[in-house]
């Protein structure tokens, strides 16, 4: 006696018993990875990227460098062997009752602004410029990477950026657009 349905009924029976084998190979798949465990930075000049749970410490320090310079930093340690520093520096100016320190503080700004606008006809980005001298005795800072920013918001917008992707293990990725 032949069945009229036999083609479905074995389709029907083949589909039950590689069931459980399809089910099992859906249970291997890894998981959705959860969200980015990377911080970046994205600059004109470059980018800086790292993984959360490799960054040991942040810090943020004003210092006084030779030439009259003061320097705002933010430093960003790493496990292994990189350190990122983004820092921003400009002529300090001990403040004078007179007026007489920031009116010179004023003009030293606008000799800035009139060499900045010199040096952009040229396509260089000064205020962005990294400067490092390897030569005696000068020391360098080997493994690191270095980032100078436009002004202290745009070091304040990265350290705060950073700072609460840290410490709240969201990553996320910055974009600092030129001024």
């Amino acid at each position: 006696m032949k069945q009229p349905h036999a083609p479905l009924t074995l389709a029907i029976a083949l589909a039950l018993a590689f069931a459980p084998i399809a089910a099992q190979a859906q249970q291997d798949e890894e998981p959705p990875r959860p969200s980015s465990k990377i911080w970046g930075v994205s600059l004109p000049t470059g980018s800086f990227h790292v993984r959360l749970d490799r960054i040991t410490s942040l810090s943020m320090a004003e210092y006084l460098i030779e030439g009259g310079i003061m320097v705002t930093e933010l430093t960003i340690d790493t496990m292994g062997q990189t350190t990122a520093r983004f820092y921003y520096g400009e002529p300090y100016l001990p403040k004078s009752k007179l007026g007489i320190t920031e009116n010179a503080a004023n003009r030293a700004r606008d000799l800035a602004d009139s060499t900045r606008q010199r040096v952009s006809e040229t396509d260089m980005e000064v205020d962005r410029l990294v400067v490092k001298n390897y030569g005696p005795p000068n020391t360098t800072h080997a493994k690191t990477i270095e980032f100078k920013v436009a002004s202290v918001q745009e070091l304040n917008q990265i350290y705060k950026n950073v700072f609460e992707s840290w410490t709240t293990g969201r990553g996320r990725n910055l974009k600092v657009k030129d001024e």
